[in-house]
């Protein structure tokens, strides 16, 4: 009611807004077309497989694409089962969801709707700069205000999506379709752009070998009755650990006549940029892109000037080295490794894990880190399924094999990766 100029009171053409018996908003007649149901529950729904979502797809396939050389497995392989993780997910919050009294379930679905885009903020702009995951660890202590910070920003999101609950109702079916929308985009864009990258890890080839037994070729293990030359990179090891090894062992007089240097450096932080520099001499200087540096350096290596000189060349890379000229050439393939369930329950925890590290608040992290651990890859997959344990198998069948056969010098290239991070293991490794 409203009064006019002649003040009397003339009745106000508002409409109210329709509410249940104990005070709360009931929802709006459908528009003709949409069911009834569909208009309740739908934001809800909307909500819960968008935080899924964000955790399980849009993260993890941005997390691959972008290091698609740490993975011996597709994400392609691994989709069926991060989608599996993202219906589990979206069913447990949507079941809270079906459950709560309904004069909460307006407040509950808008705050799921908050963490989904925080989430989303978190690991696209609140990024702290922790490092390399290495197995180096994370000196908490110097993340002090970065952790109040995501606290604020995080308590801010989920407070405001309280206070402007029935409001942000009214427009999450819209919102979570078009954010949905756009990441899909996004990730498909980087799916298509993303070119593995011409130094990519090596994945095995059924039309190279017995496709029923992809271990290491006889050729290979065989070593000459006048030269051989054996050049081992052992990826990320450490030299004080090597040093330790040698002394714990007592192998001193093993090694007499090798040289340790212990001031070496290597010429770029990643494996992709030194190989080429161990093999060529040619350091890279960022005067053009990777692949191309990677290309020209390995077609210039010392190998192929051996290979021309009459010199039998085994290759057993850990990065691709097919450009090159060989004799024997072998792609270390996951049969070393672990069933290959267990190697898609690993990487699957692993993408969730990383991204859930981008994506929680700095609080949180510490937790899901587990001292480099990751929470959910040590729930859902054992430590052999790790790629040093394949290729220590590897090495135990390939040193089984070897055998004299040839009276031409060999040169020999073994590619391998010892444990990075820190494991404990039994005494038989």
């Amino acid at each position: 009611m409203s009064r006019g100029k002649s003040g009397k009171r003339r009745k106000s053409t508002k409409t109210p807004r329709p509410q249940s018996a104990d005070g709360t908003v009931r929802q709006a007649k459908a528009p003709r077309g949409v069911p009834p149901w569909f208009r309740k529950w739908f934001p809800l729904f909307a909500s819960t497989f968008l935080v899924a979502a964000n955790i399980c797809i849009f993260g993890t396939a941005v997390i691959y694409f972008s290091n698609q050389s740490e993975f011996d497995l597709t994400y392609v392989d691994a989709f069926p089962l991060l989608l599996g993780y993202c219906i589990a997910i979206t069913a447990v919050l949507f079941g809270i969801g079906l459950v709560i009294p309904e004069r909460f379930r307006t407040g509950y679905v808008a705050v799921v709707f908050a963490v989904a885009i925080l989430l989303w903020i978190q690991g696209s702009f609140l990024k702290w700069g922790y490092g390399e995951l290495d197995g180096r660890g994370i000196n908490w202590e110097r993340f002090s205000w970065q952790g109040w910070a995501d606290l604020a920003v995080w308590l801010g999101g989920i407070v405001g999506a309280i206070l402007f609950r029935e409001r942000l109702y009214r427009q999450i079916a819209f919102v979570a379709i078009a954010f949905a929308v756009l990441q899909t985009g996004f990730v498909v864009t980087r799916a298509v752009t993303a070119k593995a990258p011409e130094g990519s890890e090596e994945k095995p080839d059924p039309k190279k070998g017995n496709p029923d037994d992809q271990s290491v070729g006889v050729e290979l293990c065989q070593i000459s009755r006048t030269r051989n030359v054996f050049h081992f990179i052992m990826d990320a090891a450490q030299t004080d650990v090597f040093l330790e090894i040698i002394e714990e062992d007592r192998l001193e007089d093993e090694l007499t006549g090798f040289v340790i240097y212990k001031e070496n450096m290597s010429v770029g932080r990643r494996t992709v940029l030194a190989v080429p520099a161990i093999f060529s001499g040619a350091v890279y200087d960022g005067r053009v892109g990777e692949a191309a540096y990677f290309g020209t350096a390995m077609k210039n290596s010392f190998h192929n000037v051996l290979y021309e000189k009459g010199f039998i060349v085994n290759l057993i890379p850990h990065i691709t080295m097919e450009m090159t000229r060989f004799t024997n050439y072998y792609a270390k393939p996951p049969v070393y490794t672990a069933p290959r369930i267990s190697r898609l329950l690993q990487t699957s925890g692993y993408l969730m894990d990383v991204n859930l590290f981008r994506e929680v608040p700095h609080f949180f992290k510490k937790f899901i880190y587990n001292d480099e651990s990751w929470r959910l890859s040590a729930l859902v997959a054992k430590p052999p399924s790790h790629l040093s344990f394949g290729h220590k198998a590897f090495l135990r069948d390939y040193t089984s094999k070897l055998e004299i056969a040839d009276n031409r010098p060999v040169y020999h290239f073994i590619h391998v990766m010892p444990p990075h991070s820190p494991f404990v293991t039994l005494e038989d490794g």
